[in-house]
């Protein structure tokens, strides 16, 4: 039996630490084996060295400097209005996206950052964790077998924890 060789890892970056689950991608990608979690970069650079010193990993003083690193990924944790134009930059740089979600606040912006990834032969995709939630993957499996009944409606409440930060309102 041959042995087969094994991956390298992925190098993945993060862009902005200004949305709440910038925390929880930094840790995963801190526990996760296969992944080598390279910097991050932040137009906040008080935000940004605070977090790459407590993720000990490089910080990066422009989202360049870390595109010019030659990332597999990044994933884009900016303030919504500002997804496109830090899309549009990796897209440019031949790096694949990961954009925190709502993925733009307009129509156009949503449009716009299609297509340069698409230009750019470049994927793009936006991160929807409930999907992989095991209640949920219960009652889709309920659903889908009909063991439920005819359903109607659905109420909901996602009752996650947000950073402590976060909640100090």
């Amino acid at each position: 039996m041959q042995d087969r060789p094994q991956p390298s890892p992925l190098r993945i970056g993060i862009m902005s630490f200004a949305h709440l689950h910038a925390e929880s991608y930094a840790h995963q990608l801190k526990a996760l084996p296969d992944i080598d979690f390279i910097g991050i970069a932040d137009d906040d650079l008080e935000r940004g060295q605070r977090f790459a010193q407590r993720y000990d990993v490089p910080f990066f003083e422009s989202y360049d400097a870390l595109l010019a690193q030659q990332p597999d990924g990044v994933i884009v944790c900016s303030e919504n209005a500002r997804h496109r134009p830090l899309v549009e930059q990796a897209a440019a740089a031949g790096v694949h996206v990961m954009c925190e979600k709502p993925l733009a606040t307009t129509l156009e912006d949503g449009r716009a950052m299609l297509r340069a990834c698409e230009d750019a032969g470049v994927l793009l995709m936006t991160a929807f964790p409930m999907r992989f939630s095991a209640p949920l993957l219960e009652i889709k499996t309920l659903l889908d077998q009909e063991g439920l009944g005819r359903v109607l409606a659905v109420n909901s409440v996602n009752q996650g924890q947000m950073p402590k930060r976060y909640r100090d309102w």
